[in-house]
């Protein structure tokens, strides 16, 4: 039996509010493996005498998984979450690391996530605006057509560097270690400097001033 197959034939039939017992003030639900045969088996999958259970569950590609489900959470209002950027705004929340999870939240759950990171984590987009300028790309007249041209409200960078953990940019690359709050520099394999976010507020407001006096 192809069960990638079954499950898109029978997705439709999910009550996501059944099977994870979801609350409005709660908002969020997350998804890995271990909760993939309680989602076949609450749409009626049944196992052939001559199959193996468990080897039908272990063979399932998690991410078409994650695919397939994406769309019917899309429906009932949830977005698709990475864990690891989630886990920035619920410190209660531990992330797995032996195996993929994702995380769907309500849209308005969503919003309140994105702003948090915004006011949160925007000076990385400052702190390698400057590793740019000075150590990158050298095209750029000052540090704030820099910024401006290449960072500025472009928080898609801070959900991939929370999400991922590190950005690239030509010869320069971006690691954050959360444990440590700060911000290390690349350029190629070298490594060059690192932020932490006073540092890199302060640094960009010293140089913005020195330039434009």
């Amino acid at each position: 039996m192809d069960a990638i197959n079954w499950l898109y034939d029978h997705i439709e039939s999910l009550d996501i509010n059944e099977i994870f017992e979801t609350s409005e003030e709660f908002g969020w639900i997350w998804v890995n493996r271990t909760v993939f045969s309680d989602i076949f088996y609450s749409l009626g999958f049944e196992v052939e005498e001559d199959e193996n259970e468990a080897a039908i569950f272990e063979a399932l590609d998690e991410n078409e998984v994650f695919d397939i489900l994406e769309k019917t959470f899309k429906k009932s209002g949830y977005v698709r979450v990475n864990q690891f950027l989630f886990s920035n705004w619920d410190l209660n929340f531990k992330p797995t690391r032996d195996m993929g999870t994702i995380i769907f939240i309500k849209k308005e759950f969503h919003q309140k996530i994105s702003i948090y990171c915004q006011n949160k984590f925007g000076w990385f987009l400052k702190a390698i605006s400057l590793d740019t300028y000075f150590k990158v790309n050298s095209e750029f007249p000052s540090i704030t057509e820099c910024y401006e041209e290449l960072y500025e409200g472009n928080y898609r960078i801070v959900e991939d560097i929370l999400s991922y953990k590190n950005y690239q940019y030509m010869s320069g690359k971006w690691e954050y270690v959360p444990s440590d709050g700060i911000l290390l520099f690349y350029k190629g394999s070298k490594f060059m400097n690192s932020w932490t976010e006073q540092e890199a507020e302060s640094f960009y407001n010293e140089v913005t001033l020195a330039q434009n006096n």
